[in-house]
């Protein structure tokens, strides 16, 4: 397996639409948060790699909207796997989840971001403080 700075070579860790080049402890940092179930990002669920603000009046995350006035104007993290938020009886739910804070990231295999944050357009870093 050949291996990078960042880890092992994104061939070896790139599976479907991975947005991090890297899984490797110490390469990544996650946070534990609670999804907003009013917000739906696909059908019933929220995609691996989408975008996330977090609601200033509740604390729970919902989809990063740029021109939002709720505090999801400020992007704080990308989803890391997808999340279905309705139940057995479809009704939507909070659920808990985990979001990346820091690690090299691909940007054209994340949702809701229309500017790349750093890099060449592509590829970047992430880095939020929340």
């Amino acid at each position: 397996m050949a291996n990078t700075p960042f880890g092992p070579s994104a061939e070896t860790i790139v599976s479907g639409r991975e947005f991090l080049w890297s899984r490797v402890p110490g390469h990544v940092m996650k946070k534990t948060i609670i999804l907003d179930s009013s917000s739906l990002d696909q059908g019933s669920s929220h995609r691996k790699g989408l975008a996330l603000g977090k609601v200033t009046a509740t604390g729970k995350y919902k989809t990063y909207n740029a021109g939002g006035a709720d505090g999801t104007q400020t992007l704080r993290g990308l989803l890391d796997e997808e999340v279905d938020l309705r139940d057995v009886n479809g009704v939507p739910q909070d659920r808990v989840a985990v979001m990346v804070v820091f690690g090299r990231v691909n940007f054209a295999n994340t949702y809701g971001l229309t500017v790349p944050l750093a890099g060449d357009g592509t590829n970047g870093f992430l880095f939020i403080w929340d």
